[in-house]
């Protein structure tokens, strides 16, 4: 079995506290990270926004009792109505970002996707869920494919005009840990 297709089983959404936010501002930074999540500046405003917004939230991932990664997820209407894509009002996007080198291509992201599915799914679930991935990060595509996403249409973001718009539908999956936060 390859790297990216082992489960992670140990994974726990932790609600971030202001003591995570170096951390998280340091993945942010990561050339890991950068070329795909863009300008640091920016992707700190969308965690004070989730953090402090009814139609938003976001969780730090810790994978085997570590900090490792960061997800955010937000009604994409009211984050930015004249970026809705043509998607239907209350669709949820995605964003998961794995900080931790060491940690990449784990199943920790997917992982921490499907708990945050089954968690929006608890209350009412959205129409779609949706998220913008780069046509270059093949892993990440492939990974999202697995979660039920399959490809829209290509469009710009962040100066480049090749991100795919992934979608799917809000089929809950099964939340595979003791504890979220």
């Amino acid at each position: 079995m390859r790297p990216e297709e082992t489960p992670a089983t140990n994974i726990d959404l932790l609600a971030i506290e202001d003591e995570n936010l170096d951390t998280i501002n340091t993945w942010f930074e990561a050339p890991h990270v950068l070329p795909w999540w863009g300008e640091p500046s920016d992707n700190r405003k969308e965690v004070a926004w989730n953090r402090q917004s009814r139609y938003g939230d976001c969780r730090l991932i810790a994978g085997d009792g570590r900090p490792i990664g960061y997800i955010q997820w937000t009604d994409l209407w009211r984050w930015s109505p004249n970026k809705s894509y043509g998607l239907p009002q209350g669709t949820i996007d995605i964003d998961v970002l794995i900080g931790e080198r060491d940690a990449l291509g784990l199943g920790y992201g997917p992982e921490a996707m499907r708990q945050v599915i089954a968690l929006v799914c608890m209350d009412a679930p959205p129409p779609l869920f949706s998220l913008l991935t780069m046509a270059e990060n093949a892993p990440a595509i492939r990974a999202f494919e697995k979660l039920g996403f399959t490809k829209q249409q290509l469009i710009e973001k962040l100066g480049k005009p090749d991100n795919w718009l992934m979608t799917r539908a809000p089929i809950p999956e099964p939340i595979r840990t003791n504890r979220m936060a």
